[in-house]
């Protein structure tokens, strides 16, 4: 992929916090900058528009940005005077903004005098054109040290921006996503043997898996406990807790990535736990999934303090194990599995990270974005400039380049209907610009872009059959094409076919958290009845979507009027109020 790009911000904190605690407003952060930084606000005509249009403050104002458009190595530092010993914790906050069909890491590092670099926090590739808040506990530091904001990519069309940079003292409040790159992110375990943050790469346990999720890579981290007979005996259980969360009334879902192997890898079970006293269980599985990384996900509502804990039951196999990964809350309801319209996020649905199989990443955005990169005018969710889709720019990438989108596993199925829209800026269409595959497997092809119509939306309906576990992935690959493709409004029927036929679907698992039997074959005889009016009530209702009054969740403002300001993570007491609008199943037209 070329020369790898090493961008560095180097802030050195000062015995001030005030000193680097920084809205880029103003140039006296007390920090020293050289030429490889650049500090803008997306209107300066001399640029070639490489970071965001908008700062996350004021929405007008000013960020700085590391461009990684050039293939070129580069080193980029920001500069304080030294932070002198600590002996207490300090929260370290601030808003990145990482964007593009190929943006490499963003880590946090913390180096005392004469020691190691520390790694503290890190995210990889794209998160859209949203400014994100991240933040860090940095613990008591007992010789002076140095905090660093290291970004690395490979010859990529994309951008890493910092803004509202800020350090107080005390904690962080705990977080609400875990990678275990770092640390276990306040996860405790019970006893010993237990579960253990390990990597393929290193470690003392043997059987394990061979990548983590988050990076998909062997020296990617997770955490993990041995169920095997020769670790535990049969029946032992092994707890991992984590750190106590808010009051969630309005409810939270619980996202986690699993890894069982084997015939017989024991139980997983998921309890959540209210005031330290009362524990339910919301979720479990005891059956092996193959070797793969298979998505989680549980709702918790409660009016208490809570705390989850997911409990590895021994099965007395040998060398069998449970590992966990990419452990999230949100503050909303689980989405249905292959279900999206990309208005808040992109659900359940993630690029794939393999460079073998892809080398750039689908992007998220709302229509009316302010960007460098070329997609619809308007969403097919609402049919305004306000919707949310996934596209990829073809003519930010290189030719023959690949972006993948994939879902979450589903179970066997003997008949399934996917239904999906989308868009793409030309008339003429090849199979390989875009299709829709089943996955594992390359030539399993669902539907595919030859002949079809472009410069508008499309929607498609195609029945899904498979009689493995499988995933459904979008492949979009770069031609001699410069426009652009999007996908929108992504939905999942299971056990009912596109022509209203119901089928067997009974190999899946509920996981404590599916409806009844006869519940779920009354939703799919009512989804069939409705299959014939949905064209109607689509047309009649788009107007009235497009007009509904929406709050949009983006942290920052594209135009500047949007709610926006100096409002880090560590000083939020806003309501977390949502108006969601919902949709309707997409079948305006069949796949050509």
């Amino acid at each position: 992929m070329g020369v790898t790009a090493h961008l560095m911000l180097l802030l050195l904190a000062s015995q001030s916090l005030d000193a680097i605690s920084c809205n880029f407003e103003v140039l006296d952060c007390d920090w020293k900058n050289d030429t490889m930084w650049i500090r803008d606000n997306g209107k300066n005509p001399n640029l070639a528009k490489i970071g965001p249009m908008y700062d996350h403050t004021i929405g007008t104002g000013h960020y700085i940005v590391a461009s990684q458009n050039s293939s070129a190595a580069l080193k980029a530092r920001v500069i304080t005077i030294d932070q002198a010993a600590t002996v207490a914790d300090q929260c370290l906050s601030f808003y990145y903004h990482m964007y593009g069909p190929r943006v490499g890491t963003l880590n946090l590092i913390v180096q005392q005098l004469g020691s190691a670099e520390v790694l503290l926090w890190t995210r990889t590739g794209t998160h859209g054109n949203h400014w994100r808040p991240g933040f860090h506990t940095i613990p008591p530091q007992a010789q002076s040290f140095q905090l660093m904001f290291e970004a690395s990519s490979k010859d990529g069309a994309g951008h890493i921006a910092l803004d509202d940079i800020t350090v107080v003292t005390g904690s962080c409040k705990p977080q609400r996503f875990c990678t275990f790159e770092t640390n276990t992110c306040g996860f405790t375990a019970n006893n010993l043997p237990n579960w253990e943050r390990q990597n393929a790469a290193g470690g003392s346990i043997a059987s394990k898996p061979p990548a983590d999720h988050t990076s998909e890579t062997a020296e990617g981290y997770y955490m993990m406990a041995v169920t095997g007979d020769y670790n535990v005996p049969n029946g032992f259980k092994k707890l991992l807790t984590s750190s106590l969360q808010e009051p969630t009334p309005l409810g939270t879902c619980l996202h986690f990535w699993f890894y069982m192997n084997g015939k017989n890898p024991g139980t997983l079970n998921v309890y959540f736990e209210e005031n330290n006293q009362k524990r339910y269980r919301i979720w479990s599985e005891s059956v092996g999934q193959g070797d793969v990384w298979q998505l989680g996900t549980a709702n918790i509502k409660t009016a208490y303090n809570w705390k989850v804990l997911f409990e590895a039951v021994g099965a007395g196999s040998e060398d069998s194990y449970i590992a966990l990964d990419d452990v999230r809350f949100s503050e909303k309801a689980c989405p249905t599995p292959g279900v999206c319209d990309f208005e808040q996020n992109i659900c359940s649905w993630r690029n794939k990270l393999d460079p073998g199989l892809d080398q750039v990443d689908w992007n998220h955005r709302k229509s009316d974005s302010h960007s460098i990169y070329k997609g619809p005018n308007e969403d097919h969710t609402l049919g305004t400039r306000e919707g949310h889709y996934m596209f990829l720019d073809f003519s930010a990438i290189n030719r023959e380049e690949k972006a993948l989108l994939m879902s979450e596993h589903f179970p066997p199925t003997e008949g399934s209907c996917f239904i999906f829209s989308y868009y793409v800026d030309t008339v003429s269409l090849t199979d390989s610009m875009l299709k829709v595959t089943y996955y594992p497997g390359t030539t399993n092809v669902i539907w595919s872009a030859a002949n079809s119509r472009g410069n508008r939306w499309v929607t498609v309906r195609a029945t899904v059959e498979s009689p493995v576990n499988f995933q459904i992935v979008f492949h979009a690959t770069k031609s001699d094409f410069e426009g652009f493709v999007a996908i929108d409004d992504l939905e999942y029927y299971p056990g009912i076919t596109c022509d209203g036929v119901w089928t067997n679907n009974a190999h899946g698992h509920n996981h404590m958290v599916g409806v009844g039997t006869t519940a779920a074959i009354l939703i799919i005889v009512l989804i069939a009845v409705m299959i014939g009016t949905i064209y109607w009530l689509r047309k009649r209702g788009a107007s009235l979507l497009a007009t509904s009054p929406r709050t949009s969740t983006d942290t920052g403002s594209a135009t500047g009027s949007g709610p926006c300001g100096f409002d880090n993570v560590i000083y939020e007491n806003q309501s977390k109020e949502r108006v969601i609008v919902g949709t309707l199943p997409s079948i305006e037209q069949t796949a050509p």
